[in-house]
């Protein structure tokens, strides 16, 4: 029996959920990074956010020669192989906003000029404001991200009844409440406009050894990759412009324009993710 490509997508997300929360004994987090929304401080995360290990490093202003970055390395040397494959296919948040927009109501499309969002994100409230007053401030993007609030903030108030989240805290449920009830209406409305994690890792799409491509010759300018595309990539202008789909800085190479174009005119390199 062949699966389709949604089927081997939703399945390697629901397995990538277990796993990366799958540390019930309590174990050490490992000290290195995926390039996805998973907060660290999750009870049964098993990898580093890569937020917090860049922020660490900033705000000890650790040298750009030091060990320390090579685990950000890393985490870049995998996705200048895949690209943001992992934005597609493993990340948790992500997941859960593909989940979130199959709840029945009006959808609305965002700008495209609010794309440009998460790198401020990226820039002043992980980079600028860790490297110049700290984690603890409350500009700080860990003190308001909406994957902390699920994995890490959420689970304290259940299960640690010491655990006091204070007046400031609130703040963080009002971003959770927004993000969550405008992944509803917008298809990853988090990853397009605030995810700093997929600011910092999408210049890889440009470089990834993973390509996705539009033979012009079979399109039939249907449409029907756009309109299903989740990060709105103008799929289709590709086959006049003749570059390669994944090189866009939006694509999270979920392949489902390759999975309702007609024609089979969407193709990717890989011998593993086929069709």
């Amino acid at each position: 029996m062949a699966f389709g490509l949604k089927f081997k997508q939703r399945f390697v997300q629901t397995l990538s959920l277990f796993v990366l929360n799958s540390n019930f004994r309590g174990a050490e987090v490992y000290g290195f990074c995926l390039p996805v929304m998973h907060c660290n401080a999750c009870p049964l995360s098993w990898t580093l956010c890569p937020i917090s290990k860049i922020s660490e490093l900033l705000q000890f202003h650790e040298s750009l020669v030091s060990m320390e970055w090579l685990v950000i390395g890393a985490m870049l040397a995998a996705c200048v192989v895949v690209g943001r494959f992992f934005c597609g296919w493993i990340c948790p948040a992500g997941f859960i906003q593909d989940l979130l927009y199959k709840i029945p109501s009006p959808k609305v499309r965002i700008p495209d000029s609010l794309q440009w969002m998460k790198y401020g994100f990226l820039v002043i409230t992980v980079m600028l404001v860790a490297y110049f007053w700290g984690k603890e401030v409350s500009l700080f993007f860990c003190s308001f991200c909406p994957t902390a609030t699920i994995e890490s903030v959420i689970p304290a108030m259940i299960f640690l009844p010491e655990y006091v989240i204070g007046a400031a805290g609130y703040w963080r449920f009002l971003v959770l409440a927004i993000v969550l009830v405008l992944a509803i209406a917008n298809h990853r409305n988090f990853c397009k406009i605030m995810c700093p994690i997929g600011a910092f890792v999408a210049i890889t799409n440009k470089f990834s050894l993973f390509s996705l491509k539009l033979n012009a010759g079979k399109c039939i300018h249907c449409h029907k990759c756009d309109k299903n595309c989740p990060m709105t990539v103008p799929v289709e202008n590709c086959a006049t412009t003749g570059k390669k789909i994944s090189r866009d800085l939006e694509c999270i190479e979920c392949l489902t324009c390759e999975s309702v174009c007609p024609t089979t005119a969407i193709t990717n390199n890989s011998h593993i993710v086929k069709k």
